[in-house]
């Protein structure tokens, strides 16, 4: 299982991720300007250090939720060929039956069976009345969609934060999503930190842009704090956009 971690230090401007493999180093202009916005915060609206800090990862976990995809709710499935096969001529065979007054021994149907793959590509055929009933078998419905987005709102969340980037996730997701993120921090004293680890194995992959939305999330987030910085300040200015 790989795991990706962002710790964010307010006494010293160094930010990594690290998963199963090599860590991972944001570029330095790109932290830079993340803290650019978390000073500029300090300074115009008179957040403390650890609430800038907290601001910062806050603006981190947005930004990763809001780069992450949701999968579809329910797994490609169709009829099994060979079923759909035998029972055509199985449909033929009675109405030659029936056309000779024998209707009455001729073959009931078992349900149609359905073909479906699990996520590690494994084939399940299972049976079901018809597409509808199939659409709702436990073997297509995909229980945890959106799990790796709901994690992220998770990290939003244990910071303190009431909203989080839960759009069209499942509830099962929603559920087990703060089961996968863990948010570790001090946001008193002169080194107020805050250390967001994801669980979720499959979390870059599931990335809208694969590895570039990850490179790129530091400045993206830099970005963001610094937008939410002005609009407080023109709301504060009498000047927010009607």
């Amino acid at each position: 299982m790989s795991r990706f971690s962002e710790a964010l230090s307010g006494a010293r401007p160094g930010v990594k991720g690290s998963m199963s493999g090599p860590e991972l180093f944001w570029p330095q202009k790109d932290v830079d300007a993340l803290f650019s916005a978390m000073r500029a915060g300090m300074r115009e609206l008179n957040w403390s250090l650890g609430k800038g800090v907290k601001k910062a990862a806050w603006s981190i976990a947005n930004t990763l939720g809001t780069s992450t995809r949701v999968s579809k709710k329910l797994r490609t499935f169709d009829f099994d060929v060979n079923d759909q096969h035998r029972r055509k001529l199985q449909k033929s065979r009675n109405a030659k039956l029936a056309r000779r007054g024998m209707a009455e021994i001729s073959h009931k149907f078992d349900d149609p069976l359905f073909v479906t793959k699990t996520r590690k590509g494994k084939q399940v055929k299972f049976r079901a009345k018809n597409k509808n009933a199939a659409k709702k078998s436990k073997y297509v419905v995909i229980k945890n969609s959106g799990l790796a987005k709901a994690s992220w709102g998770f990290g939003m969340k244990y910071l303190g934060s009431s909203s989080g980037a839960f759009t069209d996730t499942t509830q099962s997701a929603r559920y087990f999503g703060g089961k996968h993120v863990q948010v570790d921090s001090n946001l008193r004293g002169d080194n107020p930190h805050v250390k967001i680890t994801n669980s979720v194995g499959y979390i870059t992959r599931a990335m809208t842009g694969g590895q570039h939305r990850v490179d790129t999330a530091m400045e993206r987030a830099g970005s963001s704090l610094m937008h939410q910085i002005e609009n407080t300040l023109r709301e504060k200015l009498g000047l927010a956009r009607a």
